[in-house]
């Protein structure tokens, strides 16, 4: 079954069921259905083929999700393009892809004026294919190694690459997905993070049992919270930054949560600390899951079970970990020679199954290394224990190699994210004639909070020794971000580093 077919399958049964709920209104399942149909005759009537790339430029709507749907009936790929990226960014992977189309929120006009490589752009308004009649599009490949769409792998680090995802990978994202996080009916869920990233993907999982998908138009900390309450939310997916926003907000304690069964935190680690402070607020609640572009969303699970027995026995470590392996993903740590290592042991977190991309998009030399040995490699480093949990320590690219000792920002992030006054930190390496590189914490506060560059390194020294202490504490007023809330640290690092010094 194609993605389409099991949105299908969910409209026949919840026809008059609210499916997207955004500030325009309310859609039910058969009108969406209906409206999807439309788009893939209006794409047939522009003469667009089966197989070809069509993006959807937008903010988050309705119609930006309906317009995935009406691509995907089509027999087209879909491309995700992400209203938040630059012009550079946008026609970097344009071209990249070669999406030859796109359907364009009226917000993004002046945005589409300057791609280049489109050779058609469709508004993305009702209006436009609301005259169309609902058309019967005769079933087109449903292999498992058919291509559904092409990913960016987001270019945090430089220039991204095109992940391409099969059916093979969504029907494995599905399993993953529903094996380990439950409901007690149909999910309510809030998509508040850009559709174009994990946000959308979550809901385009939750959209085949039949969800009711909640859309706002940003990850407003106040709006979620109020949204929680309004529309009785059961399940949502936030990245750490904006909850962290949440527990810092004054009115955090003023709505009522008891509708939310699965809190769902993924792309970039949390702060212990700050988990346990959720974890209060909302309830027994809190779901992590861990993948990457090229091994999407659901490779690991920890779930509301594992955090609140973490909890319940004080094993608070275990909050550290992002999960053991989904149903259908195999997860290993190994070592440069490509020897799976015992539990305990450091290496290279790396992934094999039915859940890892077919590929790079026309980068064949790019997709070879990363798939030495028969595995995927994350380009994390980890390590498993005797009961199958993974726990990340860090990129390969972000670790500090300081007096010739090997620094993972990511334990020193932990002590530092653990002081109530602030809000975020990055840990990087900064270009040192005595250390090689420095450790350095670029801090964001809470909003009135003050602490002291020696207070923050007496910390860290305590809790992790000399060697990890960071010889230089920065306070930033905010900290650079992504479209989805990860923080940049190639951006810090360009603050600190010259291009002579080392290639960022």
């Amino acid at each position: 079954m194609h993605l389409i077919d099991l949105f299908d399958r969910s409209a026949a049964h919840n026809k008059t069921a609210p499916c997207l709920v955004d500030a325009q209104g309310s859609r039910c399942y058969e009108q969406v259905q209906a409206d999807s149909c439309r788009i893939t005759r209006f794409l047939m009537d522009q003469g667009v083929a089966q197989g070809r790339r069509v993006g959807v430029l937008s903010a988050n709507c309705a119609e930006a999700f309906v317009a995935i749907l009406g691509i995907l009936r089509a027999g087209c790929v879909w491309v995700p393009l992400n209203s938040t990226a630059t012009v550079d960014d946008l026609n970097h992977f344009i071209s990249l892809v070669h999406c030859d189309f796109a359907f364009v929120h009226p917000d993004m006009q002046q945005t589409a004026e300057k791609l280049v490589g489109i050779k058609q752009i469709f508004p993305l308004d009702r209006d436009i294919w609301q005259d169309q009649s609902a058309v019967h599009v005769e079933r087109f490949s449903r292999d498992s190694d058919s291509l559904v769409n092409v990913f960016s792998t987001g270019g945090t680090t430089g220039l991204p690459k095109a992940a391409r995802w099969t059916l093979q990978t969504w029907h494995t994202m599905i399993a993953n997905f529903h094996s380990a996080i439950r409901f007690s009916g149909p999910p309510n869920n809030l998509v508040a993070p850009p559709m174009t990233h994990a946000a959308g993907v979550v809901a385009l999982v939750l959209i085949a049992i039949g969800a009711r998908t909640y859309i706002l138009d940003g990850a407003d900390p106040l709006t979620v919270m109020e949204s929680i309450e309004k529309y009785h939310i059961n399940t949502l997916f936030l990245p750490p930054t904006v909850i962290y926003m949440m527990l810092a907000h004054p009115r955090v304690r003023d709505f009522n949560y008891e509708s939310l069964e699965q809190f769902i935190y993924m792309a970039a680690p949390m702060s212990v600390e700050k988990l346990r402070e959720a974890i209060d607020i909302f309830g027994p609640v809190m779901s992590q899951t861990y993948g990457q572009a090229e091994a999407p969303a659901f490779c690991t699970f920890l779930t509301r079970e594992d955090h609140t027995q973490a909890v319940s026995s004080g094993n608070f470590g275990r909050l550290a970990s992002c999960g053991r392996a989904g149903l259908l993903t195999d997860v290993a740590i190994l070592n440069k020679e490509g020897e799976i290592l015992p539990s305990g042991e450091a290496g290279e977190i790396v992934i094999r199954g039915p859940l890892v991309m077919q590929g790079y998009d026309e980068n064949p030399e790019a997709t070879d290394e990363v798939s030495r040995y028969g595995w995927h490699h994350t380009g994390d480093i980890g390590s498993m224990d005797e009961d199958g949990y993974v726990y990340i320590t860090d990129r390969k690219r972000d670790m500090i190699i300081s007096g010739g000792f090997n620094v993972f920002p990511s334990e020193i992030e932990q002590v530092i994210w653990a002081h109530p006054a602030v809000q975020e930190c990055a840990v990087v390496g900064v270009p040192d004639e005595k250390w090689g590189e420095a450790v350095t914490a670029v801090i964001e506060l809470k909003e009135g909070k003050k602490i002291s560059p020696d207070e923050i390194r007496q910390m860290v020294k305590e809790k992790l020794g000399s060697i990890k202490t960071p010889k230089t504490v920065a306070f930033w007023p905010t900290l650079p971000r992504s479209g989805v809330g990860k923080v940049l640290k190639k951006e810090i690092r360009k603050h600190f580093w010259s291009d002579q010094q080392r290639q960022v």
